[in-house]
């Protein structure tokens, strides 16, 4: 909060100043157009400093854990409608693309079969693989914990660890999903600005 009363003091000072100097040696659009350039480098400034990662408070990871919870249920709903052969082809394209985007990327591995975990597939190949199958697989989450909080790394990154039983056809299998903290770009109107979003990860 310091940082940033400090850099708005300063450069407050410097667009007055530098306003008042040149109003009397230039014309009137000639200082605005000053006033305009050195407003784009303040606002320059913030948005470098809203794309640092600070810390966050208990209340807020607290907040992206659940968060995390809730992407998982998500991703076991898609599984169940990407998986149904009554399902049209649209609708399994559109929740194979919406699946994707509760991981951290695509790169992220699950295991394949669910039940017996015999190989790794990334997340896209598994769900490519269900979309084909033509076998409905359905999951439910019968308990899940967050088994280790989100916590702040060496390399200034979040993540953690859900701990889950779900129940697929009559087995109950145990896994574990690393969750991450990621940095990403939203567009907001015109404006586009750095937010933090939980991602899942490999599941185990």
């Amino acid at each position: 909060m310091n940082k940033y009363f400090l850099i708005i003091t300063i450069l407050t000072f410097v667009l007055l100043f530098s306003c008042a100097e040149q109003s009397m040696e230039k014309s009137n659009t000639e200082v605005i157009g000053n006033a305009v350039k050195e407003t784009g480098v303040i606002e320059e400034l913030f948005s470098e400093l809203e794309e640092e990662k600070a810390e966050l408070n208990t209340e807020q990871l607290a907040a992206f854990e659940q968060r995390a919870i809730q992407k998982l249920e998500d991703f076991t709903d898609y599984v169940a409608i990407i998986s149904n052969p009554q399902t049209n082809k649209a609708l399994k394209v559109h929740s194979l693309n919406l699946s994707l985007e509760l991981f951290k990327n695509d790169s992220i591995t699950i295991e394949y079969p669910p039940i017996t975990g015999e190989n790794n597939l990334t997340v896209k190949a598994f769900l490519i693989k269900i979309k084909t199958d033509k076998h409905l697989l359905k999951a439910k989450i019968k308990s899940v914990k967050i088994s280790k909080p989100l916590t702040l790394d060496s390399l200034n990154n979040y993540s953690g660890l859900i701990t889950t039983t779900i129940k697929i056809g009559t087995n109950k299998v145990d896994k574990n999903i690393t969750i991450h903290l990621i940095s990403t770009k939203k567009k907001f109107g015109k404006k586009i600005q750095t937010i933090n979003e939980i991602r899942l990860g490999n599941i185990y």
